[in-house]
């Protein structure tokens, strides 16, 4: 297995069942609270977002500055280049692992088409500049570093996006 791709798969799977289970609970809570008082679902959201936040630095700060280390250790040394990946993964999976949760809101404020248009500008940036860096000869590491940063920025675009659309549906009930 590529090491890459064991480093997205070992650290994506437990992040997935985890922000699913959060989005749930979240997606009930935050609808709840919307359809019974038609109230300004930010604080709630943004106390999510920082739980989130701080939850994902705990659990990704040891593979920012370990990765190899704690690949080659518990893996072999043969898996030590899947930490370095890790590194590289470790700010669009804290950014996934905070907006998976949080990316029903728009649905509970009637924003699926505008939701649906900035998620397929993303998933379709990410391939695209992943296509434009390896045909410039960019190595793994330094592509995935600059989808990182596309993600980081996607990201907070998208939880600002979200913070306007709770403000405004307030205002306009």
């Amino acid at each position: 297995m590529d090491c890459s791709l064991f480093a997205n798969n070992l650290l994506r799977k437990p992040l997935v069942l985890i922000g699913n289970n959060i989005r749930q609970v979240f997606f009930q809570s935050a609808s709840e609270k919307y359809r019974n008082n038609k109230t300004n679902i930010w604080p709630f959201t943004k106390k999510i977002i920082l739980y989130l936040f701080l939850g994902g630095i705990i659990l990704f700060l040891p593979l920012l500055f370990l990765g190899p280390q704690i690949f080659a250790f518990v893996f072999g040394e043969r898996w030590r280049e899947a930490g370095v990946y890790s590194q590289y993964l470790t700010p669009w999976l804290l950014m996934n692992f905070v907006l998976s949760p949080i990316s029903s809101v728009p649905m509970i404020l009637g924003q699926t088409k505008k939701i649906f248009f900035i998620t397929t500008i993303n998933n379709v940036g990410i391939p695209v500049i992943m296509t434009i860096l390896f045909l410039n000869n960019i190595n793994l590491a330094n592509a995935l570093f600059y989808i990182s940063i596309f993600v980081i920025g996607f990201s907070f675009y998208t939880i600002m996006w979200i913070r306007n659309i709770c403000k405004a549906t307030t205002l306009n009930n």
